[in-house]
């Protein structure tokens, strides 16, 4: 299968690429038509200089003397940007040849699609599958750093190169020739909430709807199958952009679209429901719906999309009795939709960082000389305080802040949430996550806040979820938890939510803290803990997981974790966020998310009628001292003195907050110096990653291993890595991240004076950790057992390689003294225009 799949790539997408490059490359341009000439040429140059270990402030200025013969400044410089402006545009096509030859790459009936498992699970009943679910929440992360404009021509090429159009292909490459990569401002919160309904409506609304349709005629009507949840514009944790209104105008915009989509195939479903009987009963349902987007009452509108759903259902009863079930399918997916969607679409996620309650309730007690120094005591009389709190009366009135500080907002949020709720049902608004969750009073404290809002204690219509990140506040998680299920005053809210538990787990921060095994490691043992401990207290757990989309932040091959964990842990739901590139790269186009929904879904339902056993012990012994060693090593590394510097001075971070990709600050905190806890994992990962230099997706793993074999375990790592699924695709991730290495572009800095031998630390770990994975996997070279995944790896980086040197060049340049301030601001422009592409590129290294 693995060949069959090269064998596609190299005829469906790298003899195409070569072909439309080429194509691209001669495009007719008045300015500088040399460029797209000269650029292979730099190209193979830069790669050639970088092998025999020269600098790229050397490489650059050689090639314009020595090969380019193009003497003067401003022309070299223009040169540069228009190589750069050709580099961010084949990767553009590389992308829409790539989504066109998916459906051949990925076979959407093999083992892990819906149609395979239907067949190999013959026996599976309703009562399987009427508890399970999955849910797909899209963040508020930059999904993609092409702007809008270039998102669509990207959509029209794919479709244009799918059919062959030949002149549609060349007018869309002199189009997005001619077209402005750059946004022309920073986004808000409601810009990206926007630009994501994008994909809710032209990928998961079909994608959805026909998989809950295939599911309902072959089990009987179930509740929905695949979910969304959306974070654009109830995302606040450290983005002062979101606030109350923000909330309120996604909201409402979720409402407006679904309901548009379903007033769309009610239109369409006209055109074939002509029959007697039905005709009239459908323009009613029709102008009921209209009646409810428009909010009028002039007809009577829909109160509940179960409403809708109840006329939808006797309409398709008079079809099935009357007219046979003629065209009666048309409605059964409307049906399927509404399940699915109801009038919310996508549920919006509230999330606020724990700090911010904290600093809010200790001003309100103080203000209202209930407790004045509740900020200096410990968790203990913290949680004691907060529930003799929630058994006094609520203030008459609570006190007044600032009108756009963050402690009214989270105040005019909570007293929102009902009249939101009547627009779009409690299923479109019902979640409240605390980021940095460190102590059960950090849960009880949002209790608190929702009972002075105005909520009885009984009747909180949110699920309140802790969210646990750093390694050490996972090994405390299920202590936490324990003690919350044990609190009565949280027991009488779990009870009235149907005592259900949402946890939610931070791979990003957690990889940012302890390092990739680590955190990984770490996630998995928490959820075994909280498993047990939930279980004890008879309370159904959830667990949310918040992963991105490289490695280090959790992503890669997903649905092979799920896959592996579902034979040792119970998963009655699978919740994940869908960050960074994850949106576009798998489920930008309609084969994309196809195949990977089905993925995702039957990882949980893998070992359906299996019993759950646990991981077998010596694998969980071997498993303790990777992390345990990798740890070791990686805290070495985040301790060493030069770290900080050396992403604050060398790698291109702080150039991230130049750029209009996003509402929401690459630090929490903007004031004070860098530290990791205030530095985002999506700006960490990306520095890395602009080096070729993907550190938090490898490092320490590679010495581990050494010193496990070293020991004699050697055999115990290949059986671990043959047997253990969970393990084995943890190797493939991080083969993942090996790959998308290339030292030799940095190999300059091995002589800096003051870096040279943390540069040499990184090195030799990435040499360490490609010869021991390849020691215990049996393969010759990395992703070996993946040829078309590396295929593609491997040509990306070509593609970016000359970027990659220029990039480098500025950044270098950049430290110069004597640098007049219109050179400063060219080497800066120049580095910024990098730093887009070089994401794109790898499609899942933000």
């Amino acid at each position: 299968m693995e060949d069959e799949k090269l064998e596609i790539f190299e005829k469906d997408i790298y003899e195409k690429y070569q072909e439309y490059v080429q194509q691209f490359l001669d495009l007719p341009f008045k300015d500088l038509p040399q460029a797209g000439h000269l650029l292979p040429k730099f190209a193979a140059f830069c790669e050639a200089e970088l092998i025999a270990e020269q600098s790229p402030a050397t490489i650059v200025p050689k090639f314009f003397t020595e090969i380019a013969n193009i003497q003067d400044t401003e022309t070299q410089i223009e040169l540069l940007f228009w190589f750069l402006q050709f580099i961010e545009r084949q990767i553009v096509l590389f992308d829409a040849i790539e989504d066109v030859a998916y459906p051949k790459t990925h076979d959407d009936t093999a083992p892990g699609s819906l149609h395979n498992w239907l067949e190999q699970t013959p026996d599976a009943t309703r009562k399987d599958l009427e508890n399970y679910c999955i849910r797909l929440v899209l963040t508020a992360h930059p999904t993609q750093f092409y702007p809008a404009q270039i998102i669509g021509i990207l959509q029209d090429l794919t479709q244009a190169l799918a059919s062959k159009d030949h002149p549609s292909i060349n007018d869309l490459l002199l189009q997005m020739a001619k077209t402005s990569f750059a946004n022309s401002h920073q986004p808000t919160p409601y810009d990206e909430a926007v630009f994501l309904c994008q994909y809710l409506d032209n990928v998961f609304y079909p994608t959805i709807s026909n998989t809950q349709q295939i599911l309902d005629s072959k089990f009987g009507a179930l509740p929905a199958a695949i979910q969304l949840g959306f974070w654009p514009g109830g995302d606040r944790d450290g983005n002062p952009n979101v606030t109350t209104e923000t909330t309120s105008a996604v909201v409402h915009t979720l409402h407006q679209r679904i309901l548009s989509k379903y007033l769309d195939e009610l239109e369409k479903i006209k055109h074939f429901l002509t029959f007697k009987h039905v005709w009239e009963p459908l323009e009613q349902i029709q102008s009921r719906l209209r009646a409810t987007s428009a909010q009028t009452s002039l007809n009577t509108p829909y109160h509940s999309p179960e409403e809708f759903k109840d006329d939808l259902l006797a309409l398709k009863i008079t079809i099935d009795e009357q007219h046979g079930g003629l065209y009666a399918d048309k409605i059964s997916h409307l049906i399927s939709a509404v399940t699915c969607f109801g009038f919310h679409y996508a549920a919006l996620d509230i999330r606020q960082d724990s700090l911010v309650h904290t600093q809010l309730i200790h001003e309100i007690l103080q203000r209202l000389n209930r407790y004045p120094d509740y900020l200096q005591q410990d968790a203990n009389t913290k949680l004691a305080v907060l529930s003799d709190q929630l058994n006094q009366p609520r203030p008459d009135d609570l006190p007044s802040f600032p009108f756009r500080s963050v402690e009214n907002d989270v105040l005019t949020l909570l007293q929102a949430i009902s009249t939101l709720q009547t627009v779009v049902g409690a299923r479109g608004l019902h979640r409240y996550i605390i980021s940095h969750t460190q102590a059960a009073h950090h849960v009880l404290e949002v209790l608190l806040l929702c009972y002075w809002c105005g909520f009885t204690i009984n009747k909180i219509p949110l699920d309140i979820v802790p969210l646990f990140e750093s390694i050490h506040d996972l090994a405390v998680s299920p202590d936490i938890m324990d003690t919350l299920y044990q609190n009565s005053t949280y027991q009488t809210h779990l009870n009235q939510r149907e005592k259900r538990q949402t946890i939610m787990l931070g791979y990003s921060d957690g990889t940012k803290d302890g390092g990739y095994v680590t955190a990984n490691w770490a996630i998995y043992q928490a959820k075994v803990n909280l498993s047990a401990v939930s279980i004890a207290a008879k309370i159904n757990c959830i667990f949310f997981d918040g992963r991105g989309g490289p490695p280090a932040r959790g992503g890669g091959n997903t649905h092979k974790f799920y896959r592996a964990l579902a034979s040792t842990l119970a998963q009655h739901e699978l919740q994940i966020t869908l960050q960074g590139q994850t949106i576009s790269t798998n489920f930008g186009t309609l084969a994309s998310a196809h195949y990977n929904i089905d993925q995702l879904y039957t990882a949980g339902l893998a070992h359906l009628h299996q019993p759950i056993a646990p991981m077998p012990e010596q694998q969980q012994s071997l498993l303790n001292e990777l992390s345990t060693l990798s740890s070791k090593h990686y805290q070495d590394l985040i301790h060493h003195p030069q770290f900080l510097p050396y992403l604050e001075q060398i790698t291109p971070m702080n150039f991230f907050g130049d750029l209009n990709i996003a509402s929401r600050p690459p630090r929490r905190d903007q004031q004070g110096p860098l530290n990791l806890d205030n530095l985002r994992a999506i700006t960490f990962v990306s520095a890395w990653s602009q080096m070729k230099q993907n550190v938090p997706g490898y490092y320490g793993f590679g010495s581990a291993i050494q010193t496990l074999i070293a020991d004699g375990k050697e055999a115990a790592l290949k059986e671990l890595y043959q047997n253990n699924l969970y393990f084995h695709t943890l190797v493939e991730n991080t083969m993942q991240s090996l790959l998308k290495n290339f030292f030799p572009l940095t190999h300059y800095l091995k002589n800096d004076p003051v870096f040279g031998d943390f540069w040499q630390l990184l090195a030799d770990e990435a040499t360490t950790t490609e010869s021991t994975l390849l020691t215990i996997t049996n393969q010759p070279y990395l992703l070996a057992e993946e040829p078309a995944t590396r295929a593609s790896i491997k040509l990306r980086e070509s593609i970016v390689l000359p970027l990659q040197v220029i990039q480098q060049y500025a950044l270098i340049k950049l430290h110069q003294p004597n640098l007049t301030e219109s050179e400063r601001s060219t080497l800066k422009k120049l580095i910024q225009k990098t730093l887009p592409t070089n994401l794109n590129a790898s499609r899942n290294s933000a």
